[in-house]
């Protein structure tokens, strides 16, 4: 297994947002070392000035930036946001077939 560093960056800011202590310095810096190798600028403290807001720039910045790793699922799990962000038809490919129909369990459970 391979494990980036940005995401074990992402995950220790995470740790540290999720345990009340978003304001330590750490948090700012590992976010704008990700952003900055990116090419991105670096986090408008004016902004994400609080916890909650800062817990939506680190979700943000990991669906980003870990895209394509296959971890978004978990992500969502373990954040317990399911509801609010998979809602909608699910589009892709299942089985070689492009799939237009809203999804369930059922459907797929044979």
């Amino acid at each position: 297994m391979i494990i980036r560093y940005a995401g074990i960056l992402l995950s220790y800011v995470e740790a540290l947002v999720e345990s009340g202590d978003w304001q330590n310095l750490d948090v700012l810096l590992y976010l704008n070392k990700i952003r900055n190798r990116a090419g991105m600028p670096n986090v408008n403290t004016a902004v994400y000035n609080t916890a909650e807001k800062m817990r939506e720039l680190y979700r943000r910045e990991r669906k980003v930036e870990l895209a394509f790793e296959g971890t978004r699922l978990f992500d969502i799990r373990r954040w317990k946001i399911g509801e609010e962000v998979l809602k909608g038809p699910a589009m892709g490919a299942i089985k070689g077939a492009l799939l237009t129909e809203r999804l369930s369990y059922s459907n797929y459970s044979q």
